[in-house]
């Protein structure tokens, strides 16, 4: 085995590299977002927390932020991926369906007028 401080030495290498990865990703996956708002809100965020962050020594802390990255990473993915499915989605089959479904609520209306209509015949 190393020596105890060459040991450190590399654990806290490590730890830098994967730390470093981790900002890398979380820029990229910000940098995906559609919307100029979002994308923008999740990259100051994204700054802001690794900036207060930068100081911390303490090596259970470090492991539950970089977790906590990981899934703030997973999540910004996630939500990226949806932004782009509603925003790219076809207007027009958002229209057919919008006006498929105020023909059903008219058809309805008739046949609804139509039944009082032959009710009040035969009264």
């Amino acid at each position: 085995f190393p020596p105890v401080a060459l040991r450190n030495s590399i654990m806290e290498w490590m730890s830098r590299g994967a730390v470093l990865g981790l900002y890398r990703s979380l820029l990229r996956a910000a940098s995906a977002v559609p919307t100029e708002n979002q994308r923008s809100l999740a990259l100051h965020r994204i700054r802001d927390g690794f900036r207060k962050s930068k100081d911390i020594n303490d090596e259970g802390q470090l492991r539950h932020l970089v977790m906590m990255g990981h899934t703030n990473l997973e999540t910004l993915r996630i939500q990226s991926a949806h932004l782009k499915g509603v925003l790219t989605e076809d207007h027009d089959s958002v229209m057919d369906t919008m006006n498929t479904a105020q023909e059903a609520v008219i058809g309805a209306d008739f046949w609804e007028r139509r039944a009082r209509g032959r009710e009040e015949e035969e009264e």
